[in-house]
């Protein structure tokens, strides 16, 4: 049933964010001896997944099709042409998954700007990382109190929140105000993520989401040269302000319409 679905979603970004965490504040410590160090511990912490990894056995499970040319159009026929609300689903994901990254890639500027010291980057990361991982591990229990509908709904006017507050905090207020986006993440990675996979057979659900990761990378690979010269040339705060706005006019254009498409789905 999905309600064991999104509980294991929310789990396992529960778990993937308390390591990123734990790798912050261990970041923090490392970087203040010297970078150096930092660089020589990451160099043996990336073997661990790699070894890890040798040791797992995929568990049994029905005859997949062969993920080649065909059957990737296939898919993304299904996922972006052929079904009108999983088309909606994918295209608000994408884009809400943009929208709380190109925070996280700006933060640490953020951070500088108002006058934080480099020595609070591991905690502050630690603390944000936290707050992702348990909105993901609520976000079972606030969909069954609230409904899928207005979760939906919610992540984008956290977004542009976040990015309006930005532009007007300062100091200590600078910390505080990127908490929404953070929740914002955790609340796109579980309920949206579980809603598209329960639209698409099991069989091509891997291909199905490797194409939502291309979509969201590739669109990142796109935007980030801009978002960066932007940030160097017009200023931080300016380019937060573009970004809010732009996200309240895909949220009208693209999650106003989902949302009154599926407020008769049963999810």
């Amino acid at each position: 049933p999905r309600e064991h679905t999104s509980k294991a979603l929310g789990l396992t970004h529960l778990f993937y964010s308390s390591g990123e965490a734990l790798g912050a504040i261990l970041g923090g410590v490392l970087v203040a001896f010297s970078f150096y160090h930092l660089i020589i511990a990451q160099l043996f912490v990336s073997w661990i997944p790699l070894i890890v990894a040798l040791f797992i056995k995929e568990p049994a499970h029905r005859a997949r099709q062969t993920p080649n040319l065909k059957n990737i159009i296939f898919i993304w026929k299904h996922l972006l042409h052929d079904d009108r609300l999983l088309r909606g689903l994918a295209i608000n994901f994408v884009i809400n998954l943009l929208s709380t990254f190109i925070v996280i890639w700006l933060v640490q500027k953020y951070w500088q700007e108002n006058g934080i010291p480099l020595i609070y980057f591991g905690g502050l990361w630690a603390i944000y990382a936290f707050t992702l991982g348990f909105s993901s591990r609520s976000t079972h229990s606030l969909e069954k109190k609230w409904g899928a509908q207005r979760l939906l709904l919610l992540i984008p006017v956290l977004c542009a929140l976040t990015y309006f507050l930005m532009v007007f905090a300062h100091g200590g207020m600078a910390l505080i105000v990127v908490v929404p986006l953070y929740i914002a993440r955790g609340l796109n990675n579980v309920v949206y993520r579980d809603i598209i996979n329960w639209r698409i057979p099991a069989e091509l659900r891997a291909t199905a989401n490797s194409i939502l990761n291309f979509l969201f990378r590739f669109s990142f690979a796109l935007l980030g040269p801009l978002i960066g010269y932007a940030t160097d040339h017009v200023g931080l705060r300016p380019t937060l302000s573009i970004l809010g706005s732009a996200v309240l006019i895909l949220t009208f254009l693209f999650t106003f319409p989902l949302w009154k498409m599926i407020k008769e789905v049963k999810f």
